[in-house]
């Protein structure tokens, strides 16, 4: 099962620079805890792991503008050191973490969209990378997910790919070299994507088209269906995979950054979506991810609004519906949410990735 419920917060605030030096700063709720750390130009994917193998989370940034990973390394309180960079070739979009070369270690890969690759930097075994290695895949990805979608074992990876409208599937090896597995045809303009079984037994792919919508491409264990096509508003940028009507199943959400709203799409079982379900969040929801914020037990959504500078919490009943909208204030032009427990209180955290600000936000759980 390659799907993942999330557990992440918000708690009390101050903000923390490389110098040390802690810079008091309330920021909306008094219980928030904000921490800004410096990233590289243009930060618009996160993925969170423990790269050094210490024990405590660590940060790697997609930087867009900068064309650079860049590797953050958590102390477990909270706080993370000052970037280490690495080489992403161009223009890195979005990012995720895996074991691609099956030493023990995370690697990471990226989507490369100017020029239609996606990429990976082998972990060196002690939390540096080693070299991008590029893989072709179709015209300007956009997002990537890592899962294995043919059982052997090994790491595959599926990317959106705008402009030719289709999923590309890279075929793990186990060394951290990948082949292509085909192109899949999606609605126009995909970007978002994730991967998860939606009932059939097989890992499936879940595709935000920006123009609306969401894409369903039922796996068989080998290849992909033609995709089945629901209905969202205009702007569906991304996704998570989460069930939040405690159905054990995965359900869909959706950011839909042109309506200012979130989709919900209940699983139906078999890899069906029922009818979308709309409620409004922040200005231009760029971003989601999910977690139990308010330790309820019942699963919730944060959203990065990216034209409002902000975060939104939606909470889940446990019913299929979100209720409760919370905003936290963040830097310039949030693009990116990605949550784990930063430090150590057995809270997940926050942390949002501020494209124009060129800094990472970290918000401190419980909410």
């Amino acid at each position: 099962m390659w799907w993942a419920i999330l557990v992440a917060a918000i708690a009390a605030c101050g903000r923390i620079h490389f110098d040390g030096a802690p810079d008091s700063e309330a920021l909306g709720d008094a219980r928030v805890t904000n921490l800004t750390f410096m990233a590289n130009a243009h930060p618009t994917g996160i993925a969170v792991g423990d790269y050094d193998a210490d024990g405590k989370l660590d940060l790697a940034i997609a930087n867009h503008a900068g064309a650079t990973v860049s590797v953050l390394r958590g102390d477990g309180t909270g706080r993370f050191s000052a970037p280490v960079t690495y080489d992403a070739n161009s223009n890195a979009l979005a990012i995720v973490a895996g074991d691609f070369n099956e030493d023990g270690h995370l690697d990471v890969a990226v989507v490369n969209d100017s020029t239609n690759f996606a990429g990976v930097l082998l972990n060196n075994g002690d939390g540096t990378f080693g070299p991008w290695h590029g893989f072709q895949v179709q015209t300007t990805p956009q997002d990537l997910v890592a899962t294995d979608y043919n059982g052997d074992g090994h790491l595959d990876l599926a990317v959106s790919a705008r402009d030719a409208a289709t999923v590309s599937v890279l075929q793990g090896d186990g060394t951290g070299g990948f082949a292509s597995s085909g192109d899949f045809p999606v609605a126009t303009s995909p970007r978002g994507i994730a991967a998860a079984d939606l009932g059939n037994g097989h890992v499936d792919l879940v595709v935000a088209i920006t123009t609306g919508g969401v894409d369903v491409l039922i796996g068989d264990g080998t290849s992909f269906a033609p995709y089945v096509a629901y209905a969202t508003p205009a702007g569906s940028l991304a996704l998570v995979l989460v069930d939040v009507d405690r159905s054990g199943r995965p359900d869909v959400i959706t950011a839909n950054g042109a309506s200012n709203d979130a989709s919900i799409l209940l699983a139906t079982g078999g890899g069906g979506l029922g009818t979308a379900t709309n409620v409004a969040v922040g200005m231009d929801p760029f971003s989601v991810t999910a977690a139990d914020f308010d330790g309820d037990g019942v699963d919730d959504l944060a959203f990065a609004d990216s034209g409002a500078n902000l975060v939104t919490v939606l909470h889940g009943d446990g019913a299929g519906h979100l209720v409760r909208p919370t905003t936290f204030p963040v830097g310039p032009t949030p693009e990116e949410v990605a949550t784990g427990d930063f430090d150590g209180d057995g809270h997940a955290d926050l942390a949002v990735g501020n494209d124009d600000g060129a800094t990472i936000t970290i918000l401190l759980g419980p909410l």
